[in-house]
């Protein structure tokens, strides 16, 4: 009918808009995580411009509405600080919950980069609980997503390092770590078929 038509064309619509939004946030808190700093310096004349300024950088400088709008989203969500300096500067600093979002962004799209194989495997085996099973069926999903193979259930391999990808799935999930091990070995039984 025209009028389920219309509202799968607006939710649709809408869905854009959000996965679009969600992808600008990603970038920015990833960026403000990674720059090295873990807060950005900003001369503006209010907390709002602060966070807006940086914000055009991830909309291409299209719209300084959007940049508006986000930047409110992240101040009413408890995603960003925005304090004053002495000068006439702000420091946007991520909250908590900032951070952890930003991990996440940057650990789901990680790629391993393939390099001159150093003839060595790296191992991870892990036994996490029942009780943290979505963590466990996340973390196993992107182990396959960068190439690991499983050799056994819950136990994957891949021939190059991947320091960088067990670094942020640490700090993304603190909980779990005391049921991981990673190891680098010279040899394994099943190198053929791997």
């Amino acid at each position: 009918s025209p009028l389920y038509k219309y509202h799968a064309i607006a939710y649709y619509l809408y869905m854009s808009r959000r996965n679009y939004t969600s992808e600008i946030i990603d970038n920015f808190l990833t960026f403000v995580v990674f720059s090295g700093s873990l807060a950005l310096t900003i001369v503006a004349p209010n907390a709002l411009v602060a966070l807006e300024k940086p914000l055009l950088r991830f909309l291409n400088r299209q719209s300084k509405t959007e940049a508006k709008r986000i930047a409110r989203y992240l101040k009413q969500q408890k995603i960003v600080n925005v304090t004053p300096n002495d000068d006439d500067s702000f420091r946007v600093t991520l909250t908590e919950g900032g951070k952890k979002r930003a991990y996440r962004a940057y650990f789901e799209k990680l790629n391993v980069t393939d390099e001159k194989w150093d003839k060595k495997w790296r191992i991870i085996m892990f036994d996490i609980p029942e009780k943290h099973k979505t963590t466990r069926d996340y973390i196993s999903f992107h182990l396959r997503r960068i190439g690991f193979k499983p050799l056994q259930k819950s136990v994957f391999a891949y021939p190059y390092q991947v320091d960088e990808f067990i670094a942020v799935m640490y700090e993304l999930f603190p909980n779990v770590k005391p049921y991981f091990s990673y190891m680098t070995v010279s040899e394994i039984d099943q190198h053929n078929a791997l």
